[in-house]
């Protein structure tokens, strides 16, 4: 089988991206629980998680034009409770030069071939380029996705109960 293209980041554009996001989105939580079904019990309730946070500072990958991925950067204050404490335990208080990587997403058909690493490492360099601070938290059971943040230079900076999953969350701070 031919490898796929890398993929290119572009801003988000609600008009034109956001159903084939919800359609990505729609796919992963019948097939793998997410987003969990604790914060969206039904497919209805995906829109809402999805723009959350709002428009600002969302990224998507393309492979040729398809929607393949999506990231989105939230100032700290904003974002996990639970990591903003981690943070500000390790003298990072929450401001808006603390930004924590949310809503990281990959197509199924498109995982394992780079999007993730991809859109984290666009992620970082809007942040780091400001002279800022990534962080980001993921359910400790999510293997694949811790071993892509340790790979990718992310170091682990605590744990925290999720406040909706009740499940144990590892914080990531890059």
């Amino acid at each position: 089988m031919p490898r796929k293209p890398a993929p290119r980041i572009t801003r988000y554009v609600p008009a034109r991206h956001e159903e084939a996001l919800l359609t990505i989105l729609y796919r992963m939580h019948t097939q793998e629980n997410y987003p969990p079904v604790a914060v969206t019990p039904t497919p209805e309730a995906i829109p809402a998680w999805l723009n959350h946070y709002g428009y600002e500072e969302r990224y998507i990958a393309l492979i040729n034009a398809t929607v393949v991925g999506h990231i989105q950067l939230v100032p700290s204050e904003e974002g996990e409770h639970g990591l903003t404490i981690l943070t500000a335990e390790l003298g990072l208080p929450a401001n808006t030069h603390v930004k924590e990587v949310a809503r990281l997403f990959t197509s199924l058909d498109y995982r394992h071939m780079g999007v993730g690493e991809t859109l984290l490492n666009h992620a970082v360099a809007k942040v780091e380029n400001t002279g800022g601070r990534a962080t980001l938290c993921v359910n400790d059971s999510q293997t694949s996705a811790i071993n892509l943040y340790l790979r990718t230079g992310w170091v682990p900076i605590g744990t925290y109960t999720g406040a909706y999953t009740g499940e144990p969350v590892l914080g990531f701070l890059h």
